[in-house]
């Protein structure tokens, strides 16, 4: 019997899960032989428990899933035969996969609107905490200290222009904007009405503002008008109207401030976009599968290709750690999602998934950022394969909208 509605134990994974990524530095886990973050932790568990809920829906193995496992083929060739970093390995099982198989799981154990609710809940509540940050200029997480590496390296606050930068429980102010700006298309696509969306809309917006992240910043504005463009009847006319009218209001006020940051900043934010170009020079050192021979291990495990230590570059950092084949099928993926979205056949993990293309250039995969990005893509696969066995078993090969789709097979969940 496929069950239309989550009992209690589902929503309590799902809120568990979201909990766990947004409010538990990545400094409070333990180290075995590498740094588990409790994310890790937790996931491995919530792993187990969705395992043994009856599944909700049909499930099969799809397009998403078959790129996926090349993309972990590829990683993985090397690894068993030394190519590849044992952390680095440990990162590709613990976070990679780790992320992906449950967000795959949790689509066929839990209807997406309660995914969509949950996530909307959380976020807010992350949003409204870092405007408190911004605003009083204390961090309550980082308060939570404990000795290590890890909390030496995420446990301090940033500046720009005099102001503090907002991280929350992610250890860094952009983790904290790309995570809450690709959460736009859950509170878009989640039961509320449209003014509560607004009311959603508007925090987020503020949380990634306060950040003084231009990815971040590009990523809100880039899943939102993606969600208003082809997220078909998720919203309404008149609240697109709205929506744009308010966000252009509200750019032209905030502008003069955030511009104003950016320009006290001075050289300290034109040199990090001009370190971010120069990072190009490194995919010459990258190799077809596993680790780039620029890989050096300075003092206490400091990680460096040549002379750089932070690749805040996503698919450079993997093609580094993993070969450039393996970020070419990360690419194809990707393509592949935007080609659902083009369609307007994508359910909301999709936009989400397509909305951290300029985080994947700018910002490197850290702290619980990186295993919340795989999660979304399992997430993201699910329903692509929830829609291919829909339409060859229930309509005979017909194309039911996805907002039909969504609401006969993930249930309520409002």
């Amino acid at each position: 019997m496929i069950e239309s509605s989550p009992g209690p134990a589902r929503r309590v994974v799902v809120v568990a899960w979201f909990a766990v990524v947004c409010f538990v530095p990545v400094w409070l886990g333990v180290q075995i032989r590498f740094p588990v973050m409790p994310a890790v932790l937790v996931g491995v568990v919530l792993v187990g428990v969705l395992a043994l809920l009856r599944p909700v829906r049909p499930s099969g193995l799809g397009v998403g899933d078959l790129l996926f496992a090349s993309l972990l083929v590829c990683c993985a060739v090397p690894a068993v035969t030394g190519h590849v970093a044992p952390d680095d390995v440990f990162i590709l099982v613990s976070q990679w996969t780790l992320g992906y198989v449950l967000g795959r799981l949790m689509l066929t154990r839990v209807p997406l609107g309660t995914v969509y609710g949950v996530a909307t809940g959380v976020f807010v509540l992350v949003g409204l905490l870092a405007v408190a940050e911004f605003v009083t200029g204390t961090n309550v997480f980082t308060q939570l200290v404990r000795d290590g590496r890890l909390y030496e390296e995420w446990g301090t606050l940033q500046e720009r222009g005099g102001f503090l930068r907002a991280e929350g429980a992610f250890g860094h102010s952009l983790a904290l904007g790309v995570s809450t700006a690709i959460a736009v298309p859950f509170v878009l696509g989640s039961g509320l009405r449209d003014r509560w969306k607004a009311v959603a809309l508007a925090v987020l917006g503020a949380a990634v503002v306060v950040t003084f992240s231009r990815t971040s910043m590009l990523c809100f504005v880039f899943a939102t008008g993606l969600v208003l463009l082809l997220g078909g009847p998720v919203v309404g006319r008149w609240f697109r109207v709205g929506v744009v009218g308010l966000g252009c209001v509200a750019a032209l006020a905030l502008a003069p401030f955030v511009g104003s940051v950016f320009t006290a900043a001075g050289s300290e934010a034109t040199e990090s976009g001009e370190y971010r170009g120069d990072l190009l020079e490194l995919v010459p050192t990258m190799v077809a599968f596993g680790s780039s021979p620029a890989r050096q291990v300075v003092g206490e495990g400091a990680v460096y290709y040549r002379a750089y230590h932070s690749i805040d570059n996503a698919l450079i950092l993997s093609g580094l750690r993993y070969g450039w084949v393996p970020v070419v099928v990360m690419v194809v993926a990707w393509l592949l999602a935007v080609v659902q979205v083009l369609n307007r056949r994508a359910t909301m993990p999709v936009f989400a998934l397509v909305a951290t293309a300029p985080a994947l250039v700018t910002v490197a995969f850290i702290t619980q950022y990186e295993i919340y990005v795989f999660f979304i893509a399992g997430l993201a696969a699910t329903p692509m394969c929830v829609d291919q066995r829909w339409r060859t078993q229930e309509t005979n090969g017909s194309r039911t909208p996805p907002a039909a789709l969504t609401a006969a097979v993930a249930g309520d969940g409002r």
